[in-house]
């Protein structure tokens, strides 16, 4: 039988952080897979694990137990800056660089790998121009000058800079407003569904989770509950704490439907 084509597995990882009294354990025995061409969301509450488990696939953080391995390749023999380089990474800020351009910016990753200027610029026109950002007055601009949406744009546009096969989101669109949240997760569905990449998703919002994902993975204490479809964990939540969040987002989507509505 041949082997699913997973992109990112991690099997049975744990994570223990040293603590003041007591050392704590931020993955139990983690065990979930991402296809190629799949965006799978990682939802729950602060302190389930979400971040750090996304954050195992580049080697920000180190497992204590368990094997994380990025297109077959277990992680822990890999450089850890070349593995970087070549996946995306979009944080909840952005993370831009604030003494550099929004096209330096973006250039960032093509810039450490070699590529010459010229190449450089124009894949960093192209990718501006996806993410909806084609205004060349923006390209010389720098981070404090454009608004937390626009920011949030760029930062994805660096991340796909180098046309990675993989792509990693924490919270890429946590700390924008309402609208502006919905315009980013129309745009990424529309990258999503335009550029076919593996894709690792950090939410809190079950809602987004569902929309965004293939799959979504719900997390609580460093544990995976369930992983399915978003229509197969609606139809058969596994364990009450995914019946409890799916009641809390019906609950929180409804009031924001009457809100909207008065």
């Amino acid at each position: 039988m041949n082997r699913p084509p997973y992109v990112l597995e991690a099997e049975n990882v744990r994570v223990v952080y040293p603590g003041d009294s007591a050392e704590v354990e931020a993955l139990r025995g983690v065990s979930l897979s991402a296809a190629s061409g799949e965006t799978l969301g990682l939802v729950g509450e602060s302190g389930s694990g979400k971040s750090t488990l996304l954050k195992l696939f580049n080697r920000l953080v180190e497992p204590t137990g368990g094997t994380v391995r990025v297109r077959g390749e277990d992680v822990s023999s890999q450089d850890p800056i070349q593995l970087r380089r070549h996946i995306g990474y979009v944080q909840q800020e952005g993370g831009l660089l604030p003494h550099w351009t929004v096209s330096r910016n973006v250039e960032m990753v093509p810039w450490l790998l070699g590529w010459g200027e010229e190449r450089r610029r124009a894949r960093a026109r192209e990718l501006l121009e996806m993410v909806g950002l084609s205004d060349e007055g923006l390209s010389g601009r720098y981070p404090r000058e454009l608004s937390g949406g626009q920011r949030q744009r760029v930062a994805i546009a660096r991340a796909l800079a180098a046309d990675p096969d993989v792509v990693l989101l924490d919270e890429p669109f946590g700390a924008l407003d309402p609208l502006t949240r919905g315009e980013l997760q129309e745009e990424f569905l529309r990258l999503k569904s335009h550029l076919g990449k593996t894709m690792l998703l950090v939410t809190h919002d079950l809602e987004e989770a569902f929309l965004l994902g293939h799959r979504v993975a719900v997390m609580q204490g460093g544990r995976v509950h369930q992983v399915d479809t978003p229509e197969a964990l609606r139809a058969a939540p596994a364990t009450d704490y995914v019946r409890s969040l799916l009641q809390r987002a019906d609950k929180a989507w409804m009031q924001r439907r009457q809100g909207a509505g008065a």
